[in-house]
């Protein structure tokens, strides 16, 4: 009888605990607003992982230090934090890991994690920041963006930590970003950050070698991917608007690609879905080639 006394009475606890707890976090929301960075799909489709934070309206706790890494399960269909302290992320073409610029001891280097979460191998150890990881096709090394000689520049290394190179050499008024490997990694492209809000994509060789300009506008062009060897997606940013915009690697073949107004946006591994932030709702949005809404992401 006492037994059973107790467990009532940690019951009603437990449930008032839970219903001060979601209270709380709904408090939370209602001040607080969502941040989305970047995104990427396992190969198979089944998980993408994605940076996020709340923050407050005024940007003063927009950090790197309060961002985390989650995760969206689209069997189970729940969000989950992965990795505090954390922000952009990538998946090891066997979908067994994912690197990411973690913040520890107020340093930001290059993890690899397993998809569990547990760390695995520290790839850079720099006093500057070490971030946007790429893996290669092949699962051997690491394309990332480095401030380590000044301005953003991209490094390759591999996975063992040995092998360091340096591929660009930004300048004062320049800086090398978001770096991704083709499909059969002999291709990177980026885009070049320029002054005056015109950002220019550019794709050259896995060596560094043969820098080529392949939106040569003068408006904003960021976060490229490759969707194929032959076909690029990346953001163009034309009056105070974002759209998915696509082109090939050699420049000659732009057109619009995703309507939404949307950023950061993801292929699926099998081609048959788009993800990609949404800037008016700030959720992930899957949809399908022809635009269909399949599932909405929000941050937990």
């Amino acid at each position: 009888m006492k037994s059973i006394f107790i467990s009532t009475i940690w019951s009603i606890v437990l449930f008032f605990f839970i219903q001060s707890e979601n209270a709380l976090a709904s408090s939370r929301r209602d001040t607080l607003m969502a941040g989305i960075q970047d995104l990427c799909w396992s190969p198979d489709g089944q998980t993408i992982y994605f940076s996020g934070l709340w923050h407050n309206p005024d940007y003063s706790d927009f950090k790197p230090e309060n961002w985390s890494i989650y995760k969206y399960d689209f069997k189970n269909k729940i969000t989950t934090k992965f990795i505090d302290s954390a922000y952009y992320v990538a998946v090891s073409p066997s979908g067994k890991n994912i690197a990411t610029g973690k913040i520890h001891n107020g340093n930001r280097d290059i993890y690899i994690y397993d998809i569990n979460g547990e760390k695995i191998n520290r790839i850079t150890s720099h006093p500057k920041v070490d971030y946007i990881a790429s893996f290669s096709p092949n699962g051997k090394k690491i394309l990332f963006n480095s401030t380590r000689n000044g301005k953003a520049d991209i490094y390759v290394v591999n996975i063992d930590s040995t092998g360091l190179k340096r591929l660009t050499f930004s300048t004062s008024d320049s800086s090398y970003n978001s770096p991704q490997w083709s499909p059969n990694g002999k291709k990177i492209v980026y885009y070049l950050g320029v002054s005056k809000l015109k950002d220019q994509l550019y794709v050259m060789n896995a060596d560094g070698s043969n820098k080529v300009n392949i939106s040569n506008d003068s408006l904003q062009n960021f976060y490229p991917s490759w969707i194929s060897k032959n076909k690029i997606i990346y953001t163009q940013r034309r009056n105070e608007i974002n759209h998915i915009f696509s082109n090939s690697p050699k420049g000659n073949h732009k057109k619009l690609f995703l309507q939404a107004e949307s950023f950061y946006a993801r292929i699926s591994a099998n081609g048959k879905m788009i993800a990609y932030i949404d800037q008016k709702e700030h959720c992930i949005k899957v949809v399908s080639l022809s635009g269909e809404l399949i599932v909405r992401i929000s941050l937990i």
